[in-house]
Formats: C-alpha cells, structure tokens, sequence
C-alpha cells in the first residue's frame, strides 16, 4: 500500500547535517498559516474539526507547488490522459495486436505523470523535494484519514483493474467467436456493451476519487517563498488557537540522549515477531534491505528521556479500553499508579502506557500503544498489554501478547499469550503461583521499570541493535 511505503523513521534531509536552531515563527493569514519551514508547532489539533481525543505528534510532508512549471505540469497530465483514451478507443476498433499495446499505456499511465514531474523539475531551477513541518493532531482525526485514504486507494485500484481485466478477456473471446469474422455476433454485441459499460463505470471511479480527494484535502502547502510556507487545510479552531499563541521563537534547543536503533541486526525471525504478517511492514523491511546499512538505522531516545506522568494525565484511549475490558474482573481492583510518554526523535511517532499496580502489590500491568503519524493519517495504532512480577532472587516473570525484539536479560523469564486482559493476568498469576514474590508500590514499580529498561538497553547493546549512547541537539519541547 503507497501509505505505509514511506518510511516514517526516517530523519528528514533537513536534520540530516545536524540542527542550528529550528525557526517557529507563524502567523495567521485568513484562512492560510504562514510558518517558516521546518518549524515546530506547539501542541494544537492542526485537525481543528472538532474530533476530540488525544493527540499526537505528526510529521507533515508538504508537496511545495512548483511555480511556474504548474501550467506546463497541468498540460501534460492532460496529454498523457488523452492518449491513453486514444488507445483505449483504438482497442475496441483494431486487431488484437493493439492489445498489448492498450496493456502498457493503462500501466504507464500510473508511472507517466511522475516521470514528467521528476524531468521537469530536474530541467528547471525550480526547488525539488518536500518541505517539513511538525505539529499534533488528534488521533481520532488521524484515524479517519488514513481510513478514508484507504477507502480511496481500493477504489482507485478497482477502477484501474476493470480495463485491464476486459483487455485481457477480449482476447479469449475474439478467439472463441472466431477472431474478426464474429465481431458482429450477438454474443459479441452483447460482450461490447458489458465492456464499454465496465470503461464508464471505471472513468466514473477515477473522477469520483479525484473529486473525493480535492474535497477531503487537508493541510496542502500553496505557495514557498524564502523559506515560508502559505498552508490552507488547517482547521479553523486551530487557527484561532495558533494566532493566540503567535510568538517570535520557538522553544529553546535541548541536548538529548539518543542512540540508533539497526534494524538490520535483527533476525527474521524477530523481524516476524515484530511485524507480523502486514504487508506494509514487510514491503518496508525489503526496501530497508535493499539500501545501505545506514539507511537501515533510525535514531530513538534513550529511556530515560521519556516522561513520567501521573495518572490522570494518562492516554484517554488506553485508560478507556483498560476499564472496558476490566470492568466485572478483579483487574477493576488494581490501581493505576501511573503513566509514560515518550516520542521519537522524529517526532512521528509516540509511545503512550499506563501502569496498574495489583491490590497486594506482587504484581503490575501495563497497558501500552505506539502511535506512527505523518500528514496522510495514523499509519500504525499499536496496542499491547503485558504483566509483570519480580522474585525475590532478581528473577523477572513478564507475560505479555507482543513478542519482544532482540535478546532479553538473562534474568528475564518472558512467554507470549494473547487474549483479554484479564485471561492474560489469569495465565500470568498461574506462571507465578508459588514462587516468593517482591512486594513493591508505586515508587517501587517505577524503580523497577527503569532497571529493567536499563538492563534490556544493555542487553540489546551488547548484541549490535543498539548503538552507543550520544548526545543530539533538538528543538525542544512545547509540553
């Protein structure tokens, strides 16, 4: 799926020479936000439509227009769309030899428009490449897009099937009449009047997906000019909220713990665990694979950037889901103590959890979602639930539905069920039952948290998959 074939880790071209200070300067223009490039919001649902929930960090890709060459863009999309017409409208007339030649146009037409995109802006000194921006927005709203996205991607696909699937049958069945000499049969008649109705209906796809898309766009970028961009899509309360919070400069820049995450050290077999059987991800992983080594490595915080919050401050989500699902069990009994928060380097991605602490203190649950997000939707809401309980002489019980990537302490005893929460902590309580247990509080967990973070962070060290600990410069936060 083109959605999912972006590779959201990756740091934009311009952080890739290390960070000077990120501009943030905005205003409100009408209907237009007019931002310097590169700019950090503060955290303000850029969705502004009312769509509530939490929100989340999101990378905007902005396709910057390309000035004067719009014009000469227009017209030969326009060409390449007649042309392909043209040959369509030959098909039905000529031999079958036309056929092949009908195939490879309906496929080039796919690829035409890129083409001349790239050579126009490589023949020209128009700029070529995205602009970056980084804000938040709902993950409600974020949600409906990429779904709406998808919606639209199925049936642009549908649309461009059916020529190809009638091409291909009008072969056989020129041959089964007895190629030209039957072309004026009933049964012929009958077959050219499904297909040219199977033509309309998938013209009609094409423009309907089209005209679906303009009316659904969201933040597009209208015009760049010395390092400013003129953005229209934003929601209206967003913009009433970002003109009352218009400021001169951005947050000041921070130094941070960072180190890079090297897919390519992991197995197949953790790449699997990890993954699963989405084609998306796997499509990803084999472009990872073709590039070099260094394009197969992404930055992430340490640990110990991540944010400790108290429980109210919790994701809504996960605490909404939590008490669905332990409402009528003896989960309803244990205590959130708890919250974590921590974003990527990138700022597309966040990691929310919520912890519960059992009423007799021998055991804990975390409730856990990574969230990938850019301009085009919620490419990724992962959710994960995991249990935890510690022995007296160090050891580790974790039973969680998610494999874990990489090797894991020695001192970590690790099995994987899915299922409700609750038959989860049943299975879990099971494992443990009889061993002597540590009783810990809220402080306690969260001490015991963080070692296991530091250990695992060592463990995953040693093996290659993480790099050594450094120290990066980064706009820092609005939160």
């Amino acid at each position: 799926m083109a959605i999912e074939s972006e590779n959201p880790y990756a740091l934009p071209a311009a952080w890739s020479d290390g960070i000077e200070g990120i501009p943030g300067c905005w205003s409100v223009q009408g209907d237009y936000l007019v931002v310097r490039e590169n700019a950090v919001l503060p955290p303000v649902d850029l969705d502004g439509r009312g769509a509530g929930g939490p929100l989340t960090p999101v990378v905007l890709r902005l396709a910057v227009p390309a000035g004067g060459l719009a014009v000469a863009w227009i017209v030969i999309r326009a060409a390449i769309v007649i042309w392909c017409i043209a040959m369509v409208g030959d098909f039905w007339t000529e031999s079958r030899s036309r056929s092949a030649l009908v195939l490879v146009v309906l496929v080039g037409v796919t690829m035409g428009p890129m083409v001349a995109s790239r050579l126009l802006r490589r023949t020209s000194k128009e700029r070529e490449g995205p602009a970056f921006l980084w804000g938040y927005a709902s993950v409600p709203a974020l949600r409906a897009m990429f779904l709406q996205a998808r919606r639209r991607g199925w049936i642009a696909t549908a649309a461009g099937l059916l020529p190809l699937l009638f091409a291909v049958l009008n072969s056989g069945v020129r041959d089964v009449m007895g190629g030209d000499d039957g072309m004026l049969s009933p049964e012929w008649m009958v077959f050219s009047k499904i297909s040219l109705g199977a033509m309309v209906l998938s013209a009609c796809g094409a423009v309907s997906v089209c005209i679906w898309a303009v009316q659904e766009r969201n933040w597009h970028c209208t015009q760049a000019r010395d390092g400013w961009l003129w953005i229209k899509g934003i929601g209206p309360a967003a913009l009433a909220d970002l003109a009352r919070r218009s400021i001169t400069e951005p947050p000041p820049v921070v130094r941070r713990k960072v180190f890079k995450f090297r897919l390519q050290r992991l197995t197949l077999s953790e790449w699997r665990a990890t993954n699963g059987f989405r084609p998306g991800a796997w499509w990803q992983t084999l472009l990872m694979m073709s590039r070099k080594p260094e394009g197969q490595e992404h930055l992430a915080f340490h640990w110990s950037e991540r944010k400790w919050l108290e429980p109210a401050e919790g994701d809504p989500e996960l605490v909404e889901a939590w008490q669905r699902d332990a409402a009528g069990t003896p989960l309803a009994d244990w205590r959130m103590t708890h919250a974590e928060r921590i974003d990527s380097p990138t700022r597309c991605v966040r990691s929310e959890e919520i912890a519960f602490l059992s009423p007799d203190g021998r055991h804990a649950a975390m409730s856990m979602v990574a969230r990938v997000a850019t301009g085009k939707g919620l490419l990724e809401d992962r959710r994960e639930t995991a249990f935890r309980s510690w022995t007296e002489n160090g050891r580790i019980l974790a039973t969680g539905n998610q494999r874990v990537s990489g090797p894991l302490p020695e001192e970590m005893e690790f099995e994987v069920r899915t299922g409700p929460p609750w038959e989860m902590a049943q299975w879990h309580l099971n494992r443990v039952a009889g061993r002597s247990l540590v009783v810990v509080d809220a402080a306690g967990l969260r001490r015991k948290e963080e070692e296991e973070m530091q250990r695992r962070h060592e463990v995953l060290e040693d093996a290659g998959i993480y790099g050594p600990l450094e120290e990066m410069e980064m706009p820092g936060d609005w939160e």
